[in-house]
Order: structure tokens, then C-alpha cells, then sequence
């Protein structure tokens, strides 16, 4: 069970290594497409193990993320888990400027 699973898209994945490394270099695990998925898998399926195991998701919220279909389960799961935002299950990163509709509103973001 990874410390963290980063929710991002292709268009983030810079960011989104970025902050695996920091995690990492803290002594943190994380799980990442761009690290853990293996070429030929499914990635959706790797997509919902990873989010469902991990102890947090880091979301990398940008206008690309916002519009992604693939990126609506993962968040899901976590903020599913933890809807009050208690155990913190759901860590949003704003690394582009974006204005995050319905729940995403209610989620203090870094």
C-alpha cells in the first residue's frame, strides 16, 4: 500500500513527477502511472487498484484534470473513503490556474 497516489493527466505529468519526487525524498511512498504501470496493462484498472490502496491521493488539479473522464474515479475513490475530509484521503495541488466546480469548491486546496 503506497502513502500516496497521484491523480493526474498526460498533460500535468511533469507536476505530477514533481511531486512524487518531493513525496519520495520525504520518505514517502507513492504510486504513479508514469512510474508503476506497466506498458500493455490496463491502465484503468491499475488506475482504480492504485487510488483504492493508497492511504492518500494527490490530486493535480489543473483545467486539463478538471475536463478529464479518466481522472473523476480516482478522486472518487478517495473522497468516497473520507467525504468530511477527516483523514485528509484527498490532497488537491493546484498547479494551473483553474475554478473548481461543485465539491472540488469545498476542498481547501495547496
Amino acid at each position: 500500500m503506497a502513502d500516496f497516489f497521484i491523480s493526474y493527466t498526460y498533460a500535468d505529468t511533469d507536476w505530477a513527477q514533481w511531486i512524487g519526487y518531493v513525496l519520495e525524498e520525504e520518505g514517502f511512498s507513492v504510486g504513479i502511472q508514469a512510474w508503476d504501470f506497466r506498458p500493455g496493462s490496463n491502465s484503468v484498472l491499475e488506475m482504480q487498484k492504485a487510488a483504492a490502496s493508497a492511504k492518500r491521493t494527490v490530486m493535480v488539479l489543473s483545467p486539463d484534470y478538471l475536463q478529464s473522464q479518466f481522472a473523476s474515479p480516482e478522486w472518487a475513490a478517495a473522497f468516497g473513503q473520507d467525504p468530511q475530509g477527516q483523514e485528509m484521503k484527498l490532497v488537491p495541488v493546484m498547479v494551473r490556474k483553474c475554478d473548481p466546480p461543485g465539491l472540488f469548491k469545498s476542498i481547501v486546496q495547496i
